[in-house]
């Protein structure tokens, strides 16, 4: 699948028409762990070495990297806790959306149920790689996405935004003077 494939839809053209006069565009990488599993190492980087070029190229302001853990307990004790609050309050963000026939995949819940000790509570498993893509702070895209029945990655998201720079003939990416940015 090629991410030149998304900008055929309609969640591309909400995304670029939110671009067309916003003040800030920033990317948020997730991973399950900083240890990329066998064989995923080099998509990994290519993932981070393609986002920093957005940043260097002026099209994204700015972006992050989250580890979420392998697996995040969902009893009431480890989500009242003060850093899991505001971590889960984002995945939960992140889990959650939706938008123009696109949805957020990857997440799953798992039930931990123990007769030997009694224990019964639940587990999100977040995917291994995710992105979300903030215009003006609002959470627009979440990578990887079920988009018109369509699966996409991360890196088809990065993809298809490089690809649509290119098509337009606009390497340079976001104007400094103005509140508006260049569009998709």
């Amino acid at each position: 699948m090629s991410g030149a494939h998304i900008s055929t839809k309609p969640w591309w053209e909400e995304y670029r028409s939110a671009l067309a006069a916003c003040e800030t565009h920033h990317i948020e990488l997730f991973f399950r762990s900083m240890a990329a599993t066998p064989g995923s190492h080099d998509q990994r980087v290519g993932l981070v070495e393609h986002v920093d070029e957005l940043v260097d190229r002026g099209i994204v302001d700015g972006f992050e990297v989250t580890l979420l853990g392998s697996e995040l307990c969902l009893c009431d004790t480890c989500t009242g806790l003060g850093a899991s609050q505001e971590l889960l309050a984002k995945i939960e963000a992140v889990h959650d959306w939706e938008s123009a026939n696109a949805r957020s995949v990857g997440f799953e819940e798992r039930a931990v149920d123990s007769s030997i000790t009694g224990e019964a509570y639940r587990l999100l498993i977040p995917p291994t790689t995710g992105l979300q893509v903030r215009v003006d702070g609002k959470l627009r895209g979440v990578f990887p996405a079920r988009i018109d029945g369509t699966h996409y990655t991360p890196s088809e998201f990065v993809e298809a935004v490089v690809d649509a720079r290119l098509r337009r003939g606009q390497p340079s990416g976001r104007r400094e003077a103005g509140t508006s940015a260049t569009p998709l």
